[in-house]
């Protein structure tokens, strides 16, 4: 295998283009403050001698101190990151919480982690907000910490307006290897056509290692499967476009069961919290059209083929046609039909998380469209974010009842999930039967619990007449990580929930919270990217739980840990399946991974401004994990029939 290199590129902004706010020289300063205490000090100053000392005072009661920066004039438009240095004292993290109001009325919420002593830089990205609020009419910025239960002191200086790019480094894809000497042909058309194994990051600097002579692939009945070809070009190409044929054996394919796409480059962190990212990393499939290549570049196609239910078995043939003005190029195509169909997976739960997404999901039609692709690529559950809205249900006394109407997003939810067959319950993450249960009162207290309990026993008995899935609760997300409050409620509602026998769902990392404290009342373990010792999750399967794993690849670009998580592995460990965070989201433009704290999380990339959209290429990979999956079902099936028929016994 050839070894890639890559280079790094320092991409920092110079001092200069930073526009100062305050570095608390002076007594004045801009924040005025809400419900703590401010005051300039000589201590942890990182731009001249003085830093402003904040004081969060602990509350058992729920509050929201903090301090705000109201701005001299409201157009904030072409504002990026408000940067600060700030220095916790303290030994642990802590959240830092913003909102920013428009005076229009409008708000949006975010946060940033502040770990023990100097963070550098934090602070909220503006432009990650512009879809939310009005920034040229900006009324409020807030920074608060919100319901501290104990007390917070940290050390603010070097308050500056800055670009959020600058604290990124680019890592650039460097191919070592010489490109193969073109033939007289292929300088004359202007292009090589090249090989690469399909799970492989193809990289506009890759160079031709292998030739492409032709395509082959296999596929059963019902099943989308890819091939991938990649162009180098020996000189400046314009409309370069790919077609495919109609397919000829025992029957007919016609070229319209190709989709045909071609590979997109964004800029990916290596972990959605990095400061370093790979510079135009292969990353999504946008639709075919055509494109411009710049000499000793390579652009990467992936042609998908449905096969039919109902296709005759056998070996067809076709060709893939490349075109880069007059210049032409025909590859031969060979698909093999296999005589049957993959089964679908039985008590198997492979889905993406899935919420509420403002502009990309929210009619009925557009949430049915997202389901529609998720099955489409093999999913057979759903990691639900988004729970119903107050007015679907009423407390009175200890009882619970819905009153669905069919205008409300969880329904356009459950329904689409319903009729586009979906074969696994849901796993719901947003559990409003909390909030159902506050209002009997205090989590410990009976009513509490009778109300909660009764919340779900009617969600399930709505979902049963309605012909919506069973559901897997889980109250609290990621308790491991969360605040000793946290983990303990969700062990008091994993035990009224197990008592009643509603299904449960526990995730977050395989520690003794996990197994020991939790574990016993969740029927499902869903382990955060890698699964417990062998011993400890073969007892749990012992024992009734099912096991899963999630997000593997919550950047979705790599294909090849995609297909290997969902298929290979997950058959291997006995995992009933697995999950990624999430469909689409994240924060400012989704094309834009360097706008915010945090990355974004996109399978399924949007047609917007411009861009074509299209699935990634993780997305697509997940799909192949699923069917490595359901061949490995078929052949588990096909022993276990020929071991119960007598005369295959004999004959071995």
């Amino acid at each position: 295998m050839r070894a890639c290199l890559v280079a790094l590129l320092w991409l920092g902004m110079a001092a200069a283009q930073d526009e100062l706010v305050t570095s608390f020289e002076t007594a004045e300063q801009p924040f005025a403050a809400a419900g703590v205490t401010l005051t300039r000090v000589q201590e942890h100053a990182t731009d001249g001698q003085f830093a402003l000392k904040v004081e969060v005072p602990g509350n058992d009661k729920d509050t929201w101190p903090g301090f705000t920066l109201t701005p001299s004039q409201p157009d904030y438009s072409k504002r990026g990151l408000l940067g600060m240095d700030i220095f916790l004292a303290g030994k642990q993290p802590e959240t830092l919480s913003v909102r920013l109001d428009d005076l229009d009325g409008n708000n949006v919420f975010g946060s940033m982690r502040l770990n023990p002593g100097l963070n550098k830089a934090v602070g909220p990205n503006l432009q990650a907000y512009a879809s939310e609020v009005d920034l040229s009419r900006l009324k409020v910025i807030l920074l608060y910490f919100s319901r501290p239960r104990h007390a917070v002191t940290f050390y603010l200086d070097h308050v500056r307006w800055t670009t959020f790019q600058a604290r990124f480094s680019a890592v650039a894809h460097h191919d070592p290897a010489a490109a193969l000497t073109p033939t007289a042909a292929e300088q004359q058309r202007g292009f090589m056509l090249h090989q690469r194994p399909k799970l492989d990051l193809v990289f506009a600097t890759t160079r031709p290692a292998a030739r492409l002579e032709g395509l082959e692939l296999f596929a059963a009945r019902g099943e989308h499967e890819p091939v991938t070809l990649h162009l180098y070009a020996l000189q400046p190409l314009e409309n370069v476009t790919v077609a495919a044929s109609d397919l000829r054996g025992p029957g007919r394919l016609p070229a319209a069961a190709w989709d045909l796409r071609v590979v997109e480059y964004l800029n990916k962190r290596f972990h959605y919290k990095s400061e370093d990212y790979l510079l135009d990393a292969p990353s999504y499939l946008a639709p075919l059209r055509p494109v411009s290549i710049a000499p000793q570049r390579t652009r990467s196609y992936q042609l998908t083929v449905a096969v039919p239910a109902d296709a005759a078995p056998g070996v067809y043939q076709g060709t893939v046609t490349i075109s880069a003005g007059p210049a032409r190029q025909e590859v031969p195509l060979r698909l093999r039909v296999l005589p049957f169909t993959l089964p679908e997976s039985p008590g198997l739960f492979y889905g993406e998380y899935y919420r509420t997404a403002g502009r990309y999901n929210d009619t009925p039609e557009e949430v049915r469209a997202d389901l529609a692709d998720m099955r489409r690529q093999g999913m057979t559950t759903v990691g639900l974010c988004t729970g119903m809205e107050a007015g679907c249900f009423k407390v009175e006394g200890e009882q619970v009842t819905f009153n669905f109407q069919g205008g409300t997003w969880f329904e356009w939810f459950m329904d689409a999930y319903r009729d586009l067959g979906f074969p696994a319950p849901i796993v719901l993450l947003a559990d409003t039967g909390q909030a159902a249960a506050a209002q009997a009162g205090k989590l410990g207290e009976p009513r509490y619990g009778a109300v909660y309990v009764n919340f779900h026993r009617a969600l399930a008995a709505e979902c049963q007449r309605r012909g919506w899935p069973r559901i897997y609760v889980q109250p609290v997300d990621e308790p491991g990580w969360q605040s000793q409050d946290d983990r303990d409620r969700n062990v008091a509602l994993l035990k009224l929930l197990h008592a009643a026998g509603i299904p449960t769902e526990q995730d977050g990392p395989g520690d003794a919270y996990f197994h020991t404290l939790a574990g016993p009342y969740a029927d499902m373990w869903n382990y955060n990217g890698a699964i417990g010792k062998p011993e400890i999750v073969a007892k749990a399967q012992a024992d009734g739980h099912l096991i899963t794993i999630y997000n593997n690849d919550v950047e979705s670009y790599r294909p090849e840990v995609d297909r290997w998580a969902y298929g290979l592995f997950a058959w291997r460990h006995g995992l009933v399946g697995g999950f990624n965070w999430e469909y689409r989201g994240g924060y400012g433009e989704l094309y834009d991974n360097l706008d915010h704290d945090t990355g974004d999380w996109v399978h399924n990339y949007p047609a917007e401004k411009g861009r074509p959209g299209g699935p990634s290429l993780a997305w697509e990979a997940s799909r192949e994990g699923v069917d490595d999956r359901r061949y490995l079902l078929l052949v588990e099936q096909l022993i276990a029939r020929a071991q119960q028929n007598p005369a295959s016994r004999a004959a071995a």
